[in-house]
């Protein structure tokens, strides 16, 4: 997937999938992350800068002014590729939820606030508004979409994410995502809901067979989870603080660790020993009171913690197990597997 990313970087950032070795080496990857030499971002905002003057039929917006200007009057044109903002730097703007539409070749919206303003209690922080805040238009040619405290409820029906790479949205207004079933999410790769307290399901992604990342810790509202046992790619889900969760999540085998603290999940049930390979289980301030027997059967888990779940009965556990924490349970002893 690292190579997908790269590539699509080149692509993006120089029209072609193998760049110079001269470019690669003013550009390096660490993990998931491209990092950029600023001599090489500012001659590509030169290139892009000579390419017009007039607003809107440049290929990249990043201009603080220009990003107001086009989006409060509806300027955009099918030659703008990819815009990002720092949102944080702007004051509140208002403008049509079809703003998008004439962008039918936008591959990048990148609306952000610096990590350190990021956090819940700066939600008044939304700078972006739409008259209609129900439905936001997108071109089908989107490849990232980056939009925190983003205000709109939904995406529109008739947009296809059939070419998104990665979706973020942290602490946004939205209810769902879409509607329809997508089966052409084949480079999908990462999905993050943080904190979208209104969000109550996720859609089907049988499609996304890439994805290996779904973050949608205290989405409070998320009610329902979609099977997610065929996704052989996934190795990050974080539904910590999802407390109307109540279904143990369907997931793959190839897990090693998984939070579910502060879910409002009950039950963990027999097919947890299809998690051969899980090593943590954190179930801390959920609703537990039923714990499968079959969790002794799992030979790889070491940390178990059921701290303060309202457990009665004694939790039958693996000898593989190095720590256990019951802390705030009513448990006084447990039954340790003896096969």
């Amino acid at each position: 997937m690292r190579t997908i990313l790269f590539n699509f970087f080149s692509t993006f950032a120089f029209k072609q999938l193998n760049p110079a070795v001269g470019f690669q080496d003013l550009s390096r990857r660490r993990r998931d992350i491209i990092y950029m030499h600023d001599t090489l971002e500012e001659m590509g905002k030169g290139i892009v800068c000579e390419e017009s003057k007039t607003l809107g039929k440049c290929s990249r917006l990043w201009n603080l002014k220009d990003v107001e200007e086009v989006l409060k009057y509806n300027k955009g044109t099918d030659r703008i590729h990819g815009t990002k903002v720092d949102m944080s730097r702007m004051g509140n703007l208002s403008f049509q939820p079809s703003v998008f539409e004439s962008m039918i070749n936008l591959k990048c919206i990148f609306f952000y606030f610096p990590p350190c303003l990021l956090r819940e209690e700066h939600e008044d922080y939304k700078k972006l508004y739409a008259y209609q805040d129900d439905i936001i238009s997108l071109p089908n040619e989107l490849r990232y979409l980056r939009w925190d405290y983003c205000p709109f409820k939904s995406l529109s029906s008739s947009f296809n994410p059939k070419n998104l790479v990665a979706l973020e949205l942290p602490y946004g207004n939205m209810k769902q995502l879409w509607n329809e079933v997508h089966k052409d999410l084949v480079h999908l790769w990462k999905i993050n809901l943080f904190c979208c307290k209104n969000l109550k399901k996720i859609p089907n992604l049988l499609g996304a067979v890439n994805l290996e990342r779904l973050q949608c810790a205290n989405c409070e509202s998320l009610v329902k989870l979609p099977s997610l046992a065929r996704l052989t790619s996934l190795t990050s889900l974080c539904l910590m603080g999802c407390c109307r969760l109540k279904k143990f999540p369907e997931i793959p085998n190839n897990f090693d660790a998984l939070d579910l603290s502060e879910t409002g999940i009950k039950k963990v049930p027999d097919f947890i020993e299809r998690l051969d390979r899980l090593q943590r289980l954190t179930l801390r301030n959920s609703m537990v009171k039923d714990l499968s027997r079959n969790i002794s059967k799992l030979k790889s888990l070491e940390v178990l913690d059921l701290s303060g779940c309202p457990f009665v009965k004694s939790p039958k556990i693996p000898r593989s197990l190095i720590d256990l924490h019951l802390s705030g349970t009513q448990i006084e002893g447990v039954d340790l597997y003896s096969n």
